[in-house]
């Protein structure tokens, strides 16, 4: 298992703000991720209940967020794909956090 620290942006994160909610924290950035599709390519329904699944995790997580290896590895390949569009610092600390996942054993 993946364990992500969860993060807030600081003052000078979000250059945007306009553009942004006013709760725009890491957990908004992964899920925004996780509904990106690549244009004219479209995504099957297994895709979707698989990316739905893991927002349902990201959505209920604190502080950290433990997720599978493999929802893991999806999460970092289409945040890692996403032209967001905007130049954010924010955006940056979120991939780092991401990349610097601490790998964790499972609770039983």
């Amino acid at each position: 298992m993946k364990q992500v620290k969860l993060i807030t942006p600081q003052a000078n994160e979000i250059a945007h703000a306009a553009v942004f909610s006013k709760n725009v924290d890491s957990k908004w950035f992964l899920k925004s991720a996780l509904d990106y599709t690549p244009p004219q390519q479209g995504i099957t329904v297994t895709e979707m209940r698989n990316r739905l699944r893991i927002i349902e995790i990201i959505e209920k997580a604190k502080d950290t967020l433990l997720l599978e290896d493999a929802d893991y590895t999806v999460l970092c390949d289409l945040f890692a794909m996403v032209p967001w569009g905007v130049n954010e610092r924010f955006i940056i600390r979120v991939q780092d956090e991401l990349v610097a996942a601490k790998t964790v054993e499972p609770k039983v």
